[in-house]
């Protein structure tokens, strides 16, 4: 048995009072706390003692009331529109400059009518490394070798 100790569990609940711990890792060090045991802006139920401690404030019974959560219903108004609606996306890269009519194109067709930075994706895709300071004819080449 402990020396000291209060014995009843009721007196043990009266000497604890609920504090919210506002130290953390991210504080000073007289203001840090025990930061690995806690979270910082948590409720505790802990020792009336530590009341005196810096990384510790009281909770009013205002505070207690307002931290129950509630929940918000969002609306959401749509419209169903039987009209066809045209939106433009602007890609950062045309990708393929080149339109082919009828036969299929070749592999060396399909690489050549690449801008730089499909190329670029293109060439880490396969393998390879493209050097930021490559231009088109280069980016071109490196491609081609890595058929």
């Amino acid at each position: 048995m402990c020396e000291n100790c209060p014995e009843d569990e009721e007196e043990r609940k009266k000497d604890l009072v609920e504090l919210r711990f506002t130290g953390g890792k991210h504080k000073k060090y007289p203001y840090r706390g025990p930061w690995l045991s806690f979270e910082t802006g948590k409720v505790y139920l802990v020792p009336s003692e530590y009341k005196t401690l810096l990384y510790w404030e009281p909770v009013d019974k205002a505070e207690k009331n307002e931290e129950s959560e509630v929940e918000i219903e969002v609306e959401v108004e749509t419209e169903v529109v039987d009209e066809e609606v045209e939106t433009e996306i602007q890609l950062p890269s045309p990708g393929l400059n080149k339109a082919f009519d009828g036969t299929p194109p070749t592999e060396k067709d399909f690489i050549m009518s690449m801008d730089a930075p499909t190329l670029r994706v293109y060439i880490e895709g396969q393998g390879g490394k493209a050097d930021g300071r490559w231009g088109l004819k280069k980016l071109v080449e490196e491609a081609l070798k890595l058929q």
